[in-house]
């Protein structure tokens, strides 16, 4: 276990693992994205889905994204 810092928490995440669930595992960084958001409600997901959309990604793409951002946002600590 890392030692404490304050300011800081540290949340296990199969981040790979949801995200191969979503079709790539090169969706991990989407994956953790959506559980920080989830956690903090830092932004809306709304911002990030428009941000997924106007990247130029296809259709199909954006779709995979926005699961793996859906999945991680349900991630809770210890499940």
């Amino acid at each position: 276990d890392p030692p404490p810092m304050p300011g800081l928490e540290v949340i296990g995440l199969p981040a790979t693992a949801m995200a191969e669930r979503c079709g790539s595992p090169r969706m991990a960084n989407i994956v953790a994205l959506g559980a920080w958001i989830g956690r903090t409600k830092i932004l809306p997901p709304a911002a990030v889905a428009a941000a997924l959309r106007d990247h130029g990604l296809k259709a199909e793409k954006v779709e995979q994204n926005l699961k793996a951002l859906e999945e991680g946002m349900r991630h809770r600590p210890g499940s």
